[in-house]
């Protein structure tokens, strides 16, 4: 049996999940939960992340780069910032950025803006580089992302990212496990790369942990769960990919249909369409 693992960059303690063996046939279960470990294998400091997002129709608009410490410091950590072009042409295509960022003690993540024109264009996808250097108090890990601009109305994927997971400390992203009947919503607009302009993302959604069968509903949030990506349940689903609308605030809402339990629910976003 194989079990995905998704990458990151961020330093982070070994995680662990377990893999659940049921309903066997022919045979009788004597070991039925084997735990996996992740072992960590970035460096601790200074991170950030490339980013990709649509030029707006008509204006501005602006992107935000986030600049990721870990672990956190009791002191203050610093950092410059600067962008340089790629085939992205500052002044014209977006506004160049440069300047210090400053970590307070405790705090881990911190955002970098962009300003981004529109123009009558068809160009394909432009980039341009964000840089750090110049660290105090921390080291670099990695220090340069890359900024895509696509032509307005496109999908863009996004490094898969976990919006929710219920069986993490609760929380609006975390626990506890959804109750039957029980709608949870969730802003997704400014997470994990999603800009407020998006209007549906691409997610895999993964099912643990149920105690009867039944079925989870994603939504837009702030509308009646009707429309929507139904996924049903049977005693653990390994995922499956659905594209989902997101209401006017970037907000999506989760329904859990069982008659009576609870289930766990893990949610990856992939993508998202403007």
């Amino acid at each position: 049996m194989a079990v995905g693992v998704i990458g990151d960059r961020l330093f982070e303690a070994d995680e662990t999940f377990v893999v659940n063996l049921t309903s066997p046939v022919n045979a009788t279960v004597a070991n039925g939960q084997g735990q996996g470990t992740i072992l960590n294998d970035d460096a601790a400091g200074l991170t950030i992340a490339d980013l990709a997002f649509a030029e707006p129709a008509s204006g501005t608009r602006v992107a935000s780069f986030t600049v990721t410490l870990l672990p956190t410091s009791s002191g203050t950590v610093t950092v410059d910032y600067s962008t340089s072009d790629v085939t992205a042409s500052s002044g014209s295509d977006y506004d160049s950025a440069s300047g210090t960022l400053s970590f307070p003690p405790g705090v881990s993540t911190l955002p970098i803006d962009v300003t981004i024109h529109a123009d009558a264009l068809v160009e394909g996808v432009e980039t341009f580089e964000m840089n750090l250097a110049n660290p105090s108090g921390a080291a670099i890990v990695y220090g340069q992302a890359i900024g895509q601009i696509h032509d307005p109305g496109n999908y863009f994927a996004l490094t898969p990212c976990r919006v929710l997971d219920t069986r993490s400390p609760s929380g609006p992203y975390g626990g506890p496990a959804l109750a039957a009947g029980q709608n949870r919503t969730f802003l997704l607009a400014g997470r994990c790369g999603i800009p407020a302009s998006a209007r549906a993302v691409s997610v895999n959604l993964t099912i643990t942990q149920p105690t009867v069968a039944g079925f989870l509903t994603l939504y837009p949030g702030g509308t009646p769960p009707v429309v929507s990506s139904i996924k049903l349940l049977r005693r653990a689903d390994p995922g499956q990919q659905r594209v989902v609308g997101l209401d006017g605030s970037g907000q999506l809402a989760i329904r859990c249909g069982q008659a009576s339990g609870t289930t766990h629910a893990i949610l990856d976003v992939t993508g998202y369409f403007e």
